[in-house]
């Protein structure tokens, strides 16, 4: 029975690899493809006005979400949609909402990256608060000075370019990279399950909240008053940091760590528990608590060596 069944798999298998090479050579693949695709159920939509707008907040299910200035006071939104699959556009109390309205939709097949694509244009003068949540997608930012920003996607990719923000970022994803260049904050939060965090030239007045459970995190010129980085599985490193207080931890992972400052200015406290320490360039075995300074790092991995120069 065993061989039976192990006969009957190889024939099927060996049937699907025919059928494929026999669409390929005669051209039907692309049409098979074109069977599952399901984009042209879908209709580019573009909604625009001129109310006044003193937050935004967007909600949706499959699409990546980018956000940028128009070139007057309206808004616009560029995005597509399908019967059973409705965004909604309303202004509540000055906030523009932007919903996904997704019936049960059960179909084969699959819809492109064009018709997931969603562009909000907002007024040239907008500087409040922007809340967007996804639940597959990615999201871009650039270009903006802001009151807050926080964003929550389950699995897709963040990018933040060139943006001031008076008071919070925050930033939650299940599975994706999140990635920040050239920002300025009063705090920052970031924690992510599965994916890198990697942050350059940006700042936080207060403190930056880093944490990941698989992925490294990664700060080059960057400047804050505070970070605390709590990683799982991953590497953290740092390149040309400003901070008085840095608390780092990872479970599995290597820490090197390359501060802006005098090292007698910092009190160490590093630990190891299965590889070397090395401290401007001298090396020690697993443990090292160092200096008198009024500045302090501590940081501490279960399996990775750690390598801290201040300069």
């Amino acid at each position: 029975m065993k061989y039976l069944k192990i006969f009957v798999l190889t024939i099927i298998i060996i049937g699907v690899v025919f059928v494929v090479w026999g669409l390929v050579v005669t051209d039907d693949l692309t049409d098979l493809v074109e069977l599952y695709d399901s984009s042209s159920q879908y209709e580019k939509m573009e909604v625009s006005g001129s109310e006044v707008i003193s937050g935004v907040d967007i909600s949706v299910d499959v699409r990546d979400v980018s956000l940028f200035f128009s070139e007057d006071e309206t808004y616009r939104l560029e995005y597509y949609e399908a019967e059973k699959d409705k965004i909604t556009i309303s202004i509540v109390d000055g906030i523009l909402k932007v919903e996904n309205k997704v019936r049960f939709w059960f179909h084969w097949g699959y819809i492109s990256s064009e018709v997931c694509q969603m562009d909000v244009y907002l007024p040239a003068s907008f500087k409040d608060s922007i809340d967007v949540e996804t639940a597959t997608g990615d999201v871009i930012i650039a270009d903006f000075e802001l009151t807050s920003l926080k964003i929550e996607v389950n699995t897709g990719d963040i990018e933040i370019n060139n943006c001031n923000i008076s008071d919070a970022l925050e930033i939650d994803t299940d599975t994706g990279d999140v990635s920040i260049s050239k920002v300025s904050t009063a705090s920052t939060i970031i924690h992510t399950d599965t994916g890198r965090i990697s942050i350059d030239d940006s700042e936080s007045q207060d403190q930056m909240d880093l944490k990941t459970a698989t992925g490294d995190v990664y700060i080059k010129d960057g400047v804050a008053d505070k970070i605390v980085v709590r990683t799982s599985t991953g590497d953290i490193k740092f390149t040309n940091v400003s901070c008085p207080d840095l608390i780092l931890h990872a479970s599995t992972g290597d820490i090197n760590v390359d501060l802006l400052g005098s090292s007698q200015d910092y009190r160490l406290k590093l630990r190891t528990d299965t590889d070397d320490i090395t401290f401007q360039g001298n090396k020690y075995e697993y443990k090292l608590e160092i200096g008198q300074g009024s500045k302090y790092l501590e940081a501490t991995t279960s399996a990775g060596w750690i390598k801290v120069n201040i300069h």
